[in-house]
């Protein structure tokens, strides 16, 4: 993972697009959705719905 400062390893695109979902995204309900893309120096911050970052970050993954 290239999330900011995250170094974590995964074995598939799928267990980090999980990953990145999950820890960095976040979501509304939890109070912690993070719309702004932070893979290494993308800086994204189009996105204006979680499924917008989502599908942004697939670029990422490669999925």
């Amino acid at each position: 993972c290239h999330w900011g400062t995250c170094a974590k390893t995964f074995n598939s695109p799928d267990d980090l697009y999980d990953h990145i979902c999950e820890e960095h995204i976040g979501r509304k309900i939890h109070k912690n959705l993070c719309l702004q893309c932070s893979w290494q120096a993308c800086g994204y911050t189009g996105a204006k719905k979680q499924d917008q970052i989502t599908s942004h970050i697939r670029v990422h993954t490669k999925l």
